[in-house]
């Protein structure tokens, strides 16, 4: 049994939470792994917390360096880990490494999920930056096993010629693919629950409702697609988070209140892939998200902004369109999947599967890596 030491995570559940967990979970009946939290109270460690998964809290490296420093150094002399998994989009924190390196003999795992970061705070994502590139040698002289969910990522992170002479693994965001294999008994359950008529072409949306996620350009998008068509529609946004009032707020503006339902937070977006016909995601900027591996083991077609690398394209159903300028070119993606519906999304999750997405392959391929 191998004992990790698990850094990066927030107390806030999101997409790098979920990922890191789920592997995690899966990995835990044979493994150790103590995680790492600041100090605040998190909204889901009693859900996770088992036998072989500890929450251990110290303060954030943001707001106390030197606490932080001291709290690694007291959990890294009371525990012999074998690794520790650094998660992340920055390379700010040097102290994970240095302080790792001083008082253990723990192998570094470093582990990147971004190909950009948040921070709205412009001074403060300045320096954040700055120590970005200031630590980036410093980490890549002293990790011992590089990851990264996409190869965008790992090039914001590591570097061109740092990939190109490096073994680094590729992680790739598995999921459990039979909780989102197409079922029709389900969609049609789960779309007589959400009160869709038939004939109704139904509009996902999935994610943080963060600037990031630019979630006032999809319903710019939405806006201008019920316009171009006759056809009954709805848009269904799960997830929250700190621009849920001003988008409702935006809505109202727009006049298209009543063809929007806010999900809030929920457990079965599972199901929800199997209701709905198209799903629209125009972020800024993503590393690899785990809701195009999810929507996809579900066969439903994407409509992504071209920032996102074209890697999550696995199956052949994923549309890259610009977010700048117009919506025509989002318009007519709708209404050209509305037009052509896809009744046979059931083989999509066995391609997924084939394509190593699955979790299980995901986490082998993993601990291969690191038991090198």
């Amino acid at each position: 049994m191998k004992s990790f030491l698990v850094y990066g995570l927030s107390n806030d559940w999101g997409g790098l939470e979920a990922i890191v967990i789920t592997m995690i979970r899966n990995m835990a009946s044979h493994n150790r792994f103590d995680i790492i939290l600041s100090n605040e109270v998190s909204t889901y460690e009693k859900k996770y917390q088992s036998d072989h998964i500890r929450f251990l809290h110290i303060p954030s490296w943001g707001s106390d360096k030197n606490g932080f420093a001291n709290g690694l150094m007291c959990l890294l002399r009371e525990n012999d880990y074998d690794y520790v998994w650094v998660n992340g989009c920055l390379m700010s924190n040097k102290k994970i490494i240095s302080v790792t390196k001083k008082y253990s003999k723990a192998k570094i795992i470093s582990h990147s999920h971004g190909s950009s970061f948040e921070e709205k705070n412009k001074i403060k994502r300045f320096i954040l930056l700055v120590l970005h590139y200031m630590n980036r040698s410093y980490y890549k002289k002293n990790i011992d096993f590089p990851c990264m969910c996409s190869y965008k990522s790992g090039l914001w992170f590591y570097g061109e010629s740092f990939l190109k002479l490096k073994n680094v693994l590729w992680v790739k965001n598995g999921v459990d693919i039979s909780l989102f294999q197409f079922d029709l008994q389900k969609r049609n359950d789960y779309r007589r629950a959400l009160g869709i008529q038939e004939g109704t072409f139904a509009v996902f949306h999935v994610g943080r409702l963060t600037p990031v996620k630019n979630q006032q350009k999809l319903l710019s998008i939405f806006t201008d697609f019920i316009s171009s068509n006759n056809v009954s529609t709805h848009l269904f946004i799960a997830g929250d988070g700190e621009l849920k009032e001003e988008l409702v707020r935006q809505t109202e503006q727009l006049n298209i209140a009543e063809h929007v339902t806010f999900l809030g937070q929920r457990n079965d977006v599972n199901a929800l892939y199997q209701a709905m016909d198209v799903m629209l995601l125009p972020s800024f900027h993503e590393g690899f998200p785990v809701t195009l591996v999810e929507a996809q083991s579900s066969g439903l077609p994407c409509i992504v902004s071209d920032r996102v690398t074209k890697e999550t394209d696995v199956v052949g159903i994923t549309d890259y369109l610009s977010i700048d300028g117009g919506n025509k070119d989002w318009v007519d993606s709708l209404l050209r999947i509305q037009s052509h519906p896809n009744h046979n999304r059931q083989d999509y999750s066995s391609l997924m599967k084939k394509e190593r997405y699955d979790l299980d392959s995901v986490c082998s391929d993993f601990m291969s890596f690191i038991s090198r």
